[in-house]
């Protein structure tokens, strides 16, 4: 996008190199700019952008085919590589009992300060039904953990006691008007921490709600959402052994190791893991929900490993809220496959929806509000985006997927770009945008690039040229162009 705006504006030096940029990151682009534009923005636009780039320098073959507008309807009865079909023996359990079970030990405030107590038992309380709404998780009950309480014991016994396989603790301490909260989680069976921070805040007595409402979310944010602590764990745990031998459950849990390694042979292995699984389980509706996300992935992404990704997709996400409604991971898949499709009330429905019933997964929550941004509806779509960047604001490292502050930055510069572009406007023809007030505080403080030139009712279908990230890190590999 910077080196067709550079090229509308008659920059030559500035778009040649973000041309290079580009091309750097995607040698093929010329190949397949039309079709990769036309998945995110209408056909005017489409064609703008092109003329940006031709003047940028980029060479594209004249006679560059547009992707077929009709539906490819599933053929009946095809293997997994194919389009799914549903069994109708009997399913069992939409959830498996076998898995990775999670407890949340009584935090420790040492001393006998009564509102430091009382902080202790809300933190742990509220942190175990944070989890409880991740449906992926399973939870052992804040009853059943406070029995540790008091309790000086090693991590694998109290795991071997509670039947847990991750065990979370976390102390508080207090000095003056300051508070510090440790916070650790350890697997239980070998023993090993896998994550720890520390959190120092101000606290008085009457602040207790707040200072706790902002902590749960933040912790639970981190172990818990789909690129978390986890969920990490958890995939590459089952990442080794064979789909068949995956129950659907585990096959949820595999496709989670696509958000670390987002390449096409993960992708590859996540979907055949979960189109067995809903074939096995046709009635596990968080099955259905993965499936639909990863379809959706497959078509923003330009792997193509399904020919009809998104009709894939949009099957699997209804039949994920049918069997599930009151899962968000459903509807997180409906929302994407619905963007794509540029059914953008229903997208901000299914988004709306998605975020309402599990407000705690930065991850989720981050992607929505960077697609509402593209739908222009900025103010909504940057406050999600803020709000992921709060809950998650440096997630662990060595993702393949764009990071909450990834898509903060990236749904930033598009607003603000849009809300300055006067001059661009200008020069490529669009309507001036309307004014746009700035959603995220912390964005007031970055520095934009040039405007681009897009107006606010173009940019309804805006955002960057191709969605694939790169292989090292969270910016797509075409961002920079």
């Amino acid at each position: 996008m910077l080196a067709a705006i550079h090229g509308h504006l008659g920059e030559p030096d500035h778009a040649r190199s973000a041309l290079r940029s580009l091309l750097a990151a995607k040698p093929d682009f010329a190949a397949i700019a039309r079709t990769e534009c036309e998945k995110w923005w209408q056909p005017d636009l489409v064609d703008r952008v092109l003329d940006g780039l031709r003047k940028a320098g980029l060479q594209l073959p004249e006679d560059q085919p547009k992707p077929s507008a009709s539906p490819i309807t599933p053929d009946a009865g095809s293997t997994a590589a194919g389009p799914l079909s549903v069994v109708t023996a009997d399913s069992g359990s939409t959830r498996a009992v076998e898995g990775f079970w999670v407890a949340v030990l009584p935090f420790r405030a040492p001393g006998s300060d009564a509102d430091l107590e009382a902080l202790a038992d809300g933190l742990t309380e509220d942190i175990t039904s944070g989890l409880s709404r991740f449906p992926y998780l399973q939870v052992i009950a804040h009853n059943s953990a406070t029995a540790i309480k008091g309790r000086a014991a090693d991590i694998r016994a109290v795991g071997r006691e509670l039947g847990a396989r991750y065990v979370m603790e976390g102390s508080l301490r207090q000095a003056g008007s300051k508070l510090r909260l440790a916070v650790q989680l350890a697997d239980a069976v070998s023993g090993a921490h896998l994550w720890a921070d520390t959190y120092e805040r101000a606290f008085t007595p009457e602040s207790a709600f707040e200072l706790q409402d902002e902590l749960v979310s933040r912790i639970v944010s981190t172990v818990a959402d789909m690129n978390g602590v986890l969920a990490r764990s958890m995939s590459d745990a089952v990442r080794s052994r064979d789909p068949e031998q995956l129950t659907p459950y585990e096959a949820v849990l595999r496709s989670f190791g696509y958000g670390t390694r987002a390449t096409a042979e993960e992708l590859s292995a996540a979907l055949s893991a979960l189109e067995l699984a809903v074939r096995k389980v046709p009635s596990y509706g968080d099955a259905w929900g993965a499936l639909a996300q990863l379809y959706g992935q497959d078509y923003a992404q330009g792997f193509n490993l399904r020919a009809d990704s998104l009709e894939r997709g949009l099957s699997a996400a209804q039949r994920a809220v049918e069997l599930a409604p009151n899962s968000y991971i459903g509807y997180c898949g409906l929302a994407q496959v619905l963007f794509f499709q540029k059914e953008f009330q229903s997208f901000r429905n299914a988004a709306e929806r998605s975020v309402a019933l599990n407000p705690m997964d930065g991850n989720v929550v981050a992607l929505l509000g960077e697609l509402l941004t593209y739908t222009g509806d900025w103010q909504r779509g940057l406050a999600l985006a803020g709000r992921a960047r709060q809950l998650n604001p440096a997630p662990p490292g060595g993702t393949g997927m764009p990071t909450s502050t990834t898509r903060t930055v990236r749904a930033t510069i598009v607003a603000r770009s849009v809300s300055r572009s006067k001059s661009i406007c200008r020069a490529t023809g669009f309507p001036t945008p309307r004014s746009l007030p700035h959603a995220v505080s912390w964005g007031k403080r970055m520095t934009p690039p040039k405007p681009c030139g897009i107006s606010s009712e173009c940019a309804r279908t805006s955002r960057p040229l191709h969605a694939r990230t790169s292989r090292s890190g969270g910016i797509p590999s075409t961002w920079t162009g």
